[in-house]
């Protein structure tokens, strides 16, 4: 079945046509390899041992904000917020959490089902302490100041991973466990969600006690649910495999290297339809440092590395995550390093380089770039796409679907033979591209569709545990570096005004050329709420408005909705928050 991408541009700034057809133009001969803009765009101004990193649209407006998990085993530090103002993160949070701790890793999902996507908090320790790991809610405009959930077990956690381990179309969480500066190994874990509850205690434990660093999901033999990958030091990798309603406690698959694992993700890098693995192994406790993949060779993986970074030795390579940075069709690999550069490796097809295209560091030797987490994310909107129709064939038995596309920015829609799903009957993960349904869908051709968008040019992001230095934010050069492009022909949708609101908010909407617009609003569930527009529109701009009131003129309640546009075969949602 055939499935349709159109350009998407959020815009506060429009621009002459003239200006439009030379960035077009721009981009049409462009070569670069890798294209980000050194140096960074933008530097953060602050103090933190900032280890975790995670974008969210935190209070509506249509871009993505910067959060940093702060601490790591160094000090007891806040989570914050770097607020996105029009295409630009401000450079010092303006966010911050009440409570402080040893933070280390993060990881977004919508736990309770609400519409917002909710920020989980490994916990690490002093290190060799014990810690609770934690969850904050999304509230809408920000999170809560205090964490909505800690575990009743206590750990020593680097790092966590939402997934949906039972299949039942919810957010389960694993966390990994385990510390070696103190030599305490643990057994990693997963925590239940029972209705938007997470358990206190873990359900599920890993039967190897390990020093495991890094844990994630994914479909790796393709049978239709989620099974999970540990990263570990001093020992071997391993795979956990989902036999449908739960992972096994013995490994599948263990690596035959013992390098000492940071960090790992998961991602198709030959295009042969299997996920492939990508780790960073750090050389400080011994052992070589280096950036790895191994090979999904038809549900398992290799056990050795076909493919190993190269270039200059490095002793620290801390970080990994695949996006597709150059919009050529495949993954492209970003890494980094303690006191090293961060690194892009360009996918040349069927493999990656083994001598990155874009390395930087700074400059002054006396400057520290510790990098702890890379996150790929379109920070002005100048890239974002839509795909309406993305065709999934079920076989009946199969839940988990991967997207095309990682990392995606929003689900927008997704439906089961033409029938939209309620929000709530299936769980996503944005980041690693994934979506999960409560029920399998029958067999057929196309018989499972997803609308999402997800972004032609991916800006890079760097968490820097150096206190002295900064975040940084690495520019794709084919941005606008504002947040204000609008092709003549194409359809942009801005954030509600005001947004959160009560007790009516004004949607501007222009459209390139005329023809027929249908606007409606969505609960969170993907219930239609009320028809805003159905009918012909001639080229320009209009105004929506939208007075919290669904179909009968009845008021809604509080909550988060979704105002979901379409003309002339392109669409665009934007997200609403009513207070009342």
């Amino acid at each position: 079945m055939l499935f349709a991408r159109h350009r998407l541009f959020e815009s506060r700034r429009l621009y002459p046509a003239a200006a439009v057809i030379a960035l077009f133009a721009f981009a049409a001969s462009s070569a670069a390899v890798v294209p980000l803009l050194t140096p960074p765009v933008w530097k953060s101004e602050d103090n933190d041992y900032s280890t975790g990193g995670a974008l969210v649209d935190l209070n509506g407006d249509g871009f993505l904000d910067l959060i940093t998990s702060n601490g790591n085993d160094m000090a007891r530090q806040p989570i914050r917020v770097y607020y996105n103002q029009g295409g630009v993160l401000e450079l010092a949070p303006s966010w911050r959490s009440a409570d402080i701790g040893y933070n280390c890793h993060v990881d977004l999902g919508d736990y309770d089902e609400d519409g917002d996507l909710d920020l989980a908090v490994a916990v690490l320790g002093d290190p060799g302490t014990p810690q609770y790991d934690k969850i904050y809610e999304n509230l809408g405009d920000s999170l809560s100041s205090s964490p909505v959930w800690v575990s009743g077990d206590l750990d020593n956690s680097f790092d966590l991973a939402w997934g949906d381990v039972d299949g039942d179309g919810d957010l389960d969480l694993a966390v990994a466990c385990g510390e070696s500066y103190t030599s305490v190994p643990q057994k990693s874990k997963v925590y239940r969600n029972d209705g938007g509850v997470i358990t206190p205690n873990a359900v599920w434990r890993t039967g190897p006690v390990d020093y495991t660093l890094d844990v994630t999901w994914g479909d790796v033999d393709n049978d239709g649910d989620l099974d999970l990958l540990c990263a570990n030091e001093f020992g071997p990798n391993r795979l956990y495999r989902n036999h449908g309603s739960g992972l096994d406690s013995i490994p599948a698959w263990e690596s035959a290297d013992t390098w000492n694992s940071l960090q790992l993700d998961l991602g198709d890098v030959d295009g042969d339809g299997w996920l492939d693995l990508a780790v960073a192994n750090n050389g400080q406790l011994g052992g070589p440092s280096n950036v790895v993949i191994y090979r999904n060779l038809g549900g398992t993986f290799e056990t050795t590395p076909s493919w190993t970074s190269g270039g200059t030795a490095r002793q620290y390579y801390s970080a990994v995550t695949f996006g597709d940075c150059d919009h050529d069709g495949d993954l492209d690999l970003a890494s980094g390093g303690w006191w090293e550069p961060v690194v892009v490796f360009e996918n040349l097809g069927s493999a990656l380089e083994t001598v990155p295209s874009f390395s930087w560091k700074f400059s002054n030797p006396a400057k520290g770039l510790v990098v702890e987490s890379v996150i790929w994310g379109d920070m002005d909107n100048s890239g974002s796409v839509a795909v309406l129709g993305e065709a999934k064939d079920g076989d009946g038995v199969a839940k988990t679907f991967c997207l095309d596309e990682k990392p995606v920015r929003e689900i927008l829609d997704v439906r089961v033979g033409g029938v939209p799903l309620p929000y709530g009957s299936y769980c996503f993960d944005l980041e690693k591209g994934w979506i999960a349904l409560a029920s399998a869908p029958p067999a057929g051709t196309g018989s499972v569709e997803v609308d999402y968008v997800y972004s032609e040019k991916l800006d890079l992001l760097v968490t820097n545990w150096d206190p002295d230095d900064e975040n940084l934010h690495f520019l794709h050069e084919m941005a606008t570096g504002v947040a204000g492009l609008v092709p003549p022909s194409g359809l942009s949708v801005l954030p509600g005004r005001p947004n959160p609101f009560n007790p009516q908010t004004t949607i501007p909407v222009r459209i390139g050329a005329a023809g027929r617009l249908t606007a409606a609003v969505y609960d969170a569930r993907g219930r239609l709420v009320r028809t805003l527009f159905d009918g012909s529109a001639a080229a320009g701009e209009l105004e929506l408005l939208w007075d919290g009131t669904d179909g009968g003129s009845r008021a809604v309640p509080s909550g988060v909705y979704f105002a979901r546009v379409f003309a002339n075969g392109e669409g665009r949602a934007s997200k609403l928050v009513l207070i009342r």
